[in-house]
């Protein structure tokens, strides 16, 4: 077939065949090999049709932002791809890839995992203020007020804490000291 395609497209530059002729030959190659259609470009040339819908560019920056502050690798066709098989099950939970990104972004994450955004989207659902801490919502209870002694945390999140604290895993001051200050040891 490939000969076929050659035969043709040489065929198709001759001088001496009429317009007419030349659109039949050419026509004829799209028949055997018809043209190839790339995918749609999204932003920076990347290749969204594995996505479920295309984001938004600004909820998409914003994101590629936070995975940058985080030191994560740059954005990567290769994770677009990778990451879509999570979009495709939230997009049937009915999460759209926009909330997947924004709670992402929300939540400082480098990836973006189906179990990880649609547990968070259900607890910020839940209603009153005696939802239950989880290593996912501390920060966000412990920064809105919510959790103001270290007695109202869960004791597995309360080890891991600790923990953290003392191999000085918590980058973030504004935390640290937020945790210091409703009873945990900064030693």
């Amino acid at each position: 077939m490939c000969k076929e395609i050659k035969r043709l497209t040489l065929l198709s530059k001759c001088t001496h065949l009429s317009k007419t002729d030349r659109d039949a030959v050419t026509w004829a190659i799209q028949q055997i090999a018809p043209p190839i259609v790339e995918p749609e470009k999204g932003f920076d040339g990347f290749d969204f049709s594995s996505w479920p819908e295309l984001p938004k560019k600004s909820v998409f920056d914003e994101y590629d932002k936070v995975r940058k502050k985080k030191h994560s690798t740059i954005m990567t066709q290769a994770w677009i791809n990778t990451v879509s098989h999570h979009l495709i099950q939230l997009a049937g939970a009915n999460i759209s890839v926009n909330q997947a990104l924004e709670v992402a972004t929300a939540s400082g994450w480098r990836v973006i995992k189906f179990d990880w955004v649609k547990n968070q989207l259900q607890g910020d659902s839940e209603t009153g203020g005696d939802d239950e801490i989880t290593n996912q919502n501390i920060k966000d209870k412990i920064k809105s007020g919510n959790v103001t002694h270290i007695t109202q945390i869960p004791k597995d999140v309360k080890d891991d804490l600790v923990s953290a604290l003392r191999f000085d895993r918590i980058k973030n001051e504004k935390f640290r000291a937020a945790l210091i200050n409703i009873g945990f040891s900064g030693d």
